[in-house]
């Protein structure tokens, strides 16, 4: 009889053994999770602010740092909206003097 409640009480033993080693799992996924949450909230609040700012050299600068900090959708389009945001860096020229050669192939209009 003694043997039996033994061999009930280890397996008892085990069982719980197995639960707490599944608990330590979890709470380490948890904890990495948090982890990389809190590290990649102040990455996407930079991205953010890089388009509020009206310096140029911050506004690229924390731009481009999320964009390699952090893969997220906020992160990634942070220079190009970076960029859209500051019209002095935005303009086109004019090209005069091209001659029809610059352009090989079919001509419009011809």
């Amino acid at each position: 009889m003694l043997l039996v409640l033994a061999l009930l009480a280890g397996g008892v033993a085990a069982v719980q053994s197995n639960r707490a080693g599944d608990n330590e799992a979890q709470a380490l996924a948890s904890k990495r999770a948090a982890e990389r949450g809190e590290f990649t909230a102040p990455v996407r609040q930079a991205a953010l602010m890089s388009v509020a700012t009206d310096d140029v050299d911050l506004s690229f600068l924390l731009a481009v740092a999320a964009t390699k900090l952090d893969s997220s959708p906020t992160s990634t389009t942070a220079p190009g909206r970076a960029l859209s945001n500051n019209s002095t860096l935005l303009s086109s020229v004019e090209i005069s003097g091209m001659d029809d050669h610059m352009f090989p192939g079919p001509q419009p209009g011809r």
